[in-house]
């Protein structure tokens, strides 16, 4: 984990009591950044892997996350209320409360995948389903190392690479909801093509792009749409605007 030494990025004052308190924030920022990464990497390990045991251990210690928020909120407070920073420092200490902020929020999506790997627990999926989530995984969590780095140095040029990176994570997540999306409408309920006027088969076919079987399927059936069906029917979900009406399974 990165830590802040006495020395780097800081202004001396007059009290070195003041100083030791905007060290001890930014060192407990790096601290609450390295206890959600091994939260995030466990609870990807336990979804990967099946463990149920690991799920809960991550549920469990995620109250170390949101006590360590709390704590360090409250000692920006104190600073403010008793220190009444001006520049350099006020912005030291809005960014530190601005950034457990968020640390927090990923800590709860921690423990929201934790929970998903429990409820999977029973009927643990194949791996290669979960090869490309595993590997977004990986990318977010380097994101995240990388930019609690960037804060430890006050390193700019790294929180633009950190933010210029932001873009890839979203076309792979945008792949792996697609890949995904088509897996369950071709693996897991009966397909049937009904005429229905309503619906765009384009939509669909970019939906199922590079499917060849898919494909030839749309091509014999011009004026169609794939609905799905599952033995409880299906139910109507209306458009918004000019788009299409679609049909969820129940």
């Amino acid at each position: 984990m990165t830590t802040v030494s006495e020395n780097e990025h800081l202004h001396n004052h007059i009290s070195k009591q003041y100083d030791h308190e905007l060290l001890d924030i930014r060192n407990r920022v790096l601290t609450l950044g390295g206890l959600v990464e091994a939260q995030i990497e466990s609870a990807m390990r336990a979804l990967i892997d099946g463990d149920a045991d690991l799920a809960e251990r991550v549920i469990r210690d995620d109250y170390q996350v949101n006590s360590m928020e709390v704590s360090i909120d409250e000692e920006c407070t104190q600073i403010l209320a008793l220190r009444q920073p001006a520049a350099r420092d006020l912005r030291l200490v809005v960014a530190v409360i601005k950034t457990i902020t968020d640390l927090e929020r990923l800590g709860d999506e921690a423990k929201r995948i934790a929970r998903v790997a429990l409820d999977l627990a029973d009927h643990y999926p194949k791996k290669n389903q979960l090869t490309d989530l595993q590997q977004l995984a990986i990318h977010a969590r380097a994101m995240l190392r990388e930019a609690l780095d960037a804060f430890a140095r006050i390193d700019v040029d790294e929180s633009l690479r950190v933010v210029q990176e932001d873009w890839r994570v979203d076309r792979e997540y945008e792949s792996i909801m697609r890949q995904h999306a088509q897996r369950v409408l071709l693996d897991h309920f009966l397909v049937g093509v009904f005429e229905n006027g309503y619906v765009d088969t384009s939509l669909i076919a970019d939906l199922f792009e590079g499917d060849d079987e898919t494909n030839a399927l749309l091509e014999s059936h011009l004026k169609s749409i794939v609905m799905l069906k599952n033995k409880a029917g299906v139910i109507k979900k209306d458009g918004f605007g000019d788009k299409p009406t679609i049909y969820i399974p129940m």
